[in-house]
């Protein structure tokens, strides 16, 4: 894991670092603006989450004037941050929350204008699921109480199955988890440290205030198996060569269509962990003077409404993708974890992996 999240820091620190020198002077060949200014004429240009690569591509395909850009939200939270004028060269970025949170954050405790403007409502949610061969999940449900969570499988992370009852030639427990620096990889992080404290309220000094967290945190990221270079994101590995991981973390969006294709569906289940966190979708401006409602305008609401929902999330009033549970009530999902403290903790998870 050590070896795969440098690969992952130097490519994002490159990309962040193209990114910010353009960003950051307002230089896309053309004079420094605002969003609007940069693409003229009503074409528009948006950043989206690699989490969002597909939908995005889709966009570009079927709404006049639109070019996307795809990067982890990590790279363009990172050139958003530390931006003086705003992202000459892009009007909008699609992401999930909290990641315009955390660069308001980041820019407030800096003593930095604003740079984003007001994001949409939420166009379309996905909770965090876990994905597992049914057999070990039997295995493991029956050592955890009935119940996987994310505290119970950080808990055994990295022992070998023989401890909880599994076989010997299962080898070691072998989370997979995205690095947080997509949608997905913050959303199940948080995910994970609100199972440990119970509550999906906690604070970054809990971190510290709790003796037992740091090791439960840190035993749970080491046991993230190095896979250099690694095939697709853990889910996309685990489908290709099931012995990669034993319980990976994922978007339902991830999951549920993949697994309901794959050849081996019948093996696999899908677990909805409590607490139950949901990425939302937010369209957010490059300009505080543009809103994200009048981006979802130009875009088309029912056009982005139907493309999420051709990509498994969940949008309301549009009929469920194959493969996602009918019967789960997102509505259910847990608030969550303030924006700083997400930042916090995916900073944790760099510093322990690293």
């Amino acid at each position: 894991m050590k070896r795969l999240l440098a690969l992952v820091v130097a490519v994002g620190l490159v990309l962040g670092a193209i990114a910010i020198r353009g960003w950051a002077s307002g230089d896309s060949g053309d004079e420094a603006g605002t969003g609007n200014e940069a693409t003229p004429d009503g074409a528009i240009t948006i950043v989206c989450d690699a989490d969002l690569e597909a939908v995005c591509h889709e966009l570009e395909l079927s709404v006049d004037d639109v070019t996307v850009r795809v990067e982890e939200a990590a790279v363009t939270a990172e050139a958003l941050s530390q931006a003086n004028t705003g992202a000459a060269d892009v009007d909008g970025w699609l992401v999930s929350q909290p990641w315009p949170g955390m660069v308001a954050e980041r820019r407030d405790a800096a003593g930095q204008v604003p740079v984003l403007g007001s994001p949409s409502a939420a166009l379309a949610v996905s909770p965090g699921v876990m994905v597992m061969d049914r057999e070990r999940q039997r295995v493991l449900a029956a050592n955890c109480g009935g119940e996987i969570t994310w505290e119970c499988v950080g808990e055994v992370a990295g022992d070998p199955w023989p401890v909880v009852g599994g076989e010997e030639a299962w080898g070691e427990i072998k989370p997979g988890e995205q690095p947080p620096d997509t949608s997905a990889g913050l959303l199940i992080l948080g995910q994970a440290a609100s199972s440990f404290f119970g509550t999906s309220d906690f604070a970054s000094n809990d971190f510290s205030a709790d003796p037992a967290f740091r090791p439960w945190f840190e035993k749970l990221a080491r046991s993230v198996p190095d896979y250099t270079p690694p095939a697709g994101t853990p889910l996309q590995q685990f489908l290709v060569i099931p012995a990669s991981y034993d319980v990976v973390g994922a978007l339902e969006a991830q999951a549920g269509p993949a697994v309901a294709s794959s050849r081996d569906r019948d093996r696999l289940t899908i677990a909805y962990p409590s607490p139950m966190l949901s990425a939302e979708v937010v369209l957010v401006p490059t300009s505080p003077a543009v809103s994200g409602e009048s981006l979802v305008e130009r875009l088309g609401e029912e056009r982005l409404g139907e493309v999420l929902a051709g990509q498994g999330w969940r949008v309301q009033g549009i009929s469920l993708a194959e493969g996602l549970d009918p019967d789960i009530d997102v509505g259910d999902s847990a608030p969550l974890p303030g924006a700083g403290v997400l930042d916090a903790l995916r900073s944790l998870w760099i510093e322990v992996v690293r």
